[in-house]
C-alpha cells in the first residue's frame, strides 16, 4: 500500500488587484476554500487505510520473523488486516484467521525452545518490540497524506 500526498492548497482571501471588496468575491472565496478543504478531508480519509497499514506493516513483518516455521502453516497463516467501517478504521493483525491452523494458539502461548530467531510469544514479543513506533509511523504517514512531510 502506498500513501499519497496531497497537492497544496491555494488560498486567498480579499479583493482581487486593483478591486474593492465585495460581498460576491468573498463569497466566492469563501466557497473556493470550503471546497478545498472538503477535498482536503476526503483525500485523507481515502488515504486513511493505507496510512494505518503501513505503520503496522513493520510490526507484522517482525513477527513473521520471529513465527516459528517447522512446516511453515503458521507463517502462512498470518495476517494483517486494516478496512474502513462505520466505526471508523479497523485493523488485526494475528496467525490463524478462522482457526486454521488450529495448533496456533499452543505455539504461541506454549513455553518451548525454538531456532532463533523464531520463539513462542512471536506475535506479543514484535508488538513488545515495535509497538512503540506505530504511532510516528501513523503520524508519518498522515503528514505525508497531508502533503507536509513524508
Amino acid at each position: 500500500m502506498s500513501v499519497r500526498a496531497f497537492r497544496p492548497l491555494k488560498a486567498a482571501i480579499g479583493a482581487r488587484s486593483g478591486h474593492a471588496y465585495n460581498a460576491a468575491d468573498l463569497k466566492r472565496q469563501l466557497d473556493n476554500l470550503t471546497k478545498n478543504f472538503k477535498a482536503f478531508q476526503h483525500h485523507v480519509e481515502e488515504q486513511a487505510v493505507d496510512v494505518i497499514y503501513d505503520a503496522l506493516k513493520p510490526t507484522f513483518d517482525l513477527s513473521q520473523k520471529y513465527c516459528p516455521k517447522d512446516t511453515g502453516k503458521l507463517a502462512d497463516s498470518g495476517y494483517l488486516m486494516v478496512e474502513k467501517t462505520s466505526r471508523g478504521i479497523e485493523a488485526a493483525m494475528g496467525y490463524a484467521y478462522r482457526g486454521n491452523p488450529h495448533y496456533a494458539l499452543y505455539v504461541h502461548e506454549i513455553p518451548r525452545k525454538h531456532a532463533s530467531p523464531t520463539r513462542w510469544k512471536f506475535l506479543q514479543a514484535a508488538l513488545q518490540e515495535d509497538g512503540d513506533r506505530i504511532p510516528g509511523r501513523i503520524k508519518k504517514g498522515f503528514a505525508k497524506a497531508g502533503g507536509v512531510g513524508g
